[in-house]
């Protein structure tokens, strides 16, 4: 860790005082504001440790605020006593705060201050440019991150409410598109593979701090995580098989125990009909040899009825499917050429990545062709009448396309963020599908994205 100088200045909450309206009155010390110290991780510069000395047990407070920089309060820490450290977690970079420090135990309080100064930015990291200022709708925003320019600067950014990176890893070892929070965590899930060698795919745990908390090998794995209870996170792996004497390269749904057994709870050799020969069926994309059939880029749980939510890029299908069983609860068919399931009536969508429930259908990120713009695309699902119909549409707003990645994340108001692929761009709608928040990451394409309000866990 690096240790910063420290300036502090105590103030006693007395009864009246302005800021401490709300406290009871304060007759005593219960900080010694001689131990202040603050140290950074020498591997994350916007993640620091506020180290000190409580008189306690007394429950403390810190809220660090900067000119032009969204406000940082963690939760508060209960009974505290005696030396302990604080993470400090969402800062920007090259910023100078002022933190906060508040503690309290019954009618005693006291209040103290500290600059808080972060370092640089390792100048491999992208450039961001806030271009709506609508609302994010929480507090951070994860994503998988490719640079456009060299595909080997790869990992997971965390940006704030005003665009800001205020967190960064990269991978070690291969393309990163995919990373999501761990379930009751701080820690970071990322999955990164070698496209040249796809046995090497891994899945890391990263501590805020930036340190490998696990490294866990996964052969042929792609794409995203999904996380239920009860296991540690589900993943895509590629299989293939002969058929007709061409392999043909599907893929199947992992569950991954909590003790680290697995459990294969759908393929898609069993449990979809006869395999189509799509429009991309001589595209060489598939992770291990043969056709790439299903190129399945979309994993996502559904609490409501414990189902998993899968997206089929090449055959541009949204399947929702038991994982008792592997059947279908339902599936949508992008442009109905399948003559099953469900079609959006009135319009196509496909090919798509990211589809995610919702409590009354599906939101994801509709690539499009050539021919068409990318979107957000929320659908509401009627399974009584066996129709698909379309809640939302956000098409961007410059009426770009891509077919690289893409990312979804809805919002408990009906609206959803988005990670725009090989567009480089966040954005965020509300329930009529208007675009608010918008920003622009550099020379990136953007894989999966999420929301949470605090980076200290839920």
């Amino acid at each position: 860790m690096r240790v910063a100088p420290v300036a502090l200045l105590a103030v006693a909450c007395a009864a009246g005082d302005k800021d401490s309206a709300s406290d009871p009155a304060c007759t005593g010390a219960l900080l010694d504001t001689a131990s202040f110290q603050v140290s950074f991780s020498p591997d994350i510069v916007t993640v620091g440790t506020l180290a000190l000395t409580v008189d306690g047990p007394a429950d403390v407070t810190v809220t660090l605020r900067a000119e032009s920089a969204p406000d940082v309060t963690p939760p508060t820490w209960s009974g505290l006593d005696g030396r302990v450290e604080l993470p400090l977690y969402g800062m920007r970079p090259d910023t100078t705060y002022t933190a906060t420090v508040r503690a309290v135990s019954g009618d005693t309080c006291e209040d103290a201050t500290t600059p808080v100064v972060t370092g640089s930015l390792p100048a491999s990291l992208p450039a961001t440019t806030l271009l709506g200022d609508g609302a994010l709708g929480g507090g951070y925003v994860l994503a998988g991150w490719i640079d456009n320019e060299s595909a080997d600067n790869s990992g997971a950014l965390v940006l704030d409410a005003g665009g800001a990176i205020v967190w960064s890893w990269v991978s070690p070892g291969g393309v990163a598109a995919h990373a999501i929070w761990a379930t009751d965590s701080t820690d970071i899930l990322v999955r990164a593979e070698d496209r040249a060698e796809p046995g090497n795919s891994r899945v890391y745990r990263v501590a805020l701090t930036g340190e490998i908390v696990e490294e866990r090998l996964l052969p042929d794995a792609h794409h995203n995580l999904g996380l239920a209870p009860d296991i540690l996170y589900a993943y895509v792996r590629a299989v293939s098989v002969d058929v007709d004497g061409e392999p043909v390269t599907g893929d199947e749904v992992v569950e991954l125990g909590v003790d680290g057994t697995e459990r294969v709870v759908w393929n898609a050799f069993d449990c979809l009909p006869a395999i189509e020969h799509h429009r991309l069926w001589d595209a060489e994309t598939a992770l291990i040899p043969g056709r790439d059939w299903t190129h399945t880029n979309g994993i996502n749980y559904c609490a409501a009825d414990d189902t998993w939510m899968l997206s089929f890029y090449h055959l541009g299908e949204v399947h929702k499917v038991r994982r008792t069983d592997c059947s279908d609860v339902w599936m949508v068919d992008g442009d109905g050429s399948s003559g099953r399931g469900y079609r959006l009536e009135g319009e196509v969508f496909g090919p798509q990545h990211a589809a995610h429930c919702t409590d009354d259908g599906v939101v994801f990120f509709d690539n499009g062709t050539a021919e068409l713009i990318s979107r957000g695309l929320a659908l509401h699902i009627d399974t009584a009448a066996q129709t698909a119909t379309r809640r939302w549409a956000a098409p961007h707003p410059d009426g770009a396309q891509t077919n690289l990645l893409g990312g979804a994340d809805p919002s408990e108001d009906g609206g959803a963020l988005f990670g725009w692929g090989g567009l480089g761009e966040l954005s965020v709608n509300d329930a009529d599908g208007t675009i608010g928040w918008r920003v622009a990451v550099d020379h990136s394409t953007l894989g999966s994205v999420s929301r949470r309000a605090t980076l200290y866990g839920e």
